[in-house]
């Protein structure tokens, strides 16, 4: 249709919770790969054909482990993630001036399909202690937070830029 208006960058995997000496560097890098550096490509193929049209809204899928910490998942992958939020603030102040609006998102844990089954996985000892942070006592379902990426996504959304908003039930309150 000749246009790109809109990108989200939704990449991304959890990795195994460990201490940082154990992590093996392919790894790391691998993790980082996966979680920024394809926020990074598709944004630099987007951004020529943003800019020509002087429009688009982007998107990028953080964490709360890269706001905070990683309850389920490893320091790389937080590291990553908080990597993500930087990138989308140096973007939005790079491409505002072209009609880009830049944001992100830092979901905590949502059940997909694949992290429904880990859920469930885990004993009930485990499961409340994750919830016991979370004022809302539950946790994230895959619409809560696409509702708020079409907001970003849309001209309603006209004047917001950089930022990230967090949808993670009120965990910062405990």
């Amino acid at each position: 249709m000749g246009r790109l208006d809109i990108l989200v960058n939704n990449a991304g995997i959890g990795t195994p919770r460990m201490p940082v000496e154990q992590i093996p560097p392919a790894d790391w890098d691998q993790t980082v790969a996966l979680n920024l550096k394809s926020a990074f490509l598709c944004v630099r193929a987007a951004a020529p054909f943003m800019k020509n049209q002087k429009y688009g809204k982007i998107v990028n899928v953080s964490s709360f482990a890269g706001r905070s910490y990683g309850r389920l998942s490893g320091p790389h992958y937080g590291a990553a993630k908080a990597g993500l939020q930087g990138f989308t603030r140096h973007m939005a102040v790079e491409l505002g001036p072209f009609g880009i609006n830049t944001n992100a998102v830092a979901p905590s844990i949502v059940l997909t399909e694949r992290v429904a089954k880990r859920w469930e996985g885990r004993t009930e000892e485990d499961r409340n202690q994750v919830l016991a942070g979370i004022p809302l006592k539950r946790l994230a379902h895959p619409e809560e937070i696409a509702s708020v990426i079409a907001f970003l996504a849309s001209d309603d959304a006209s004047y917001v830029n950089g930022v990230c908003i967090d949808i993670n039930g009120g965990s910062y309150m405990v």
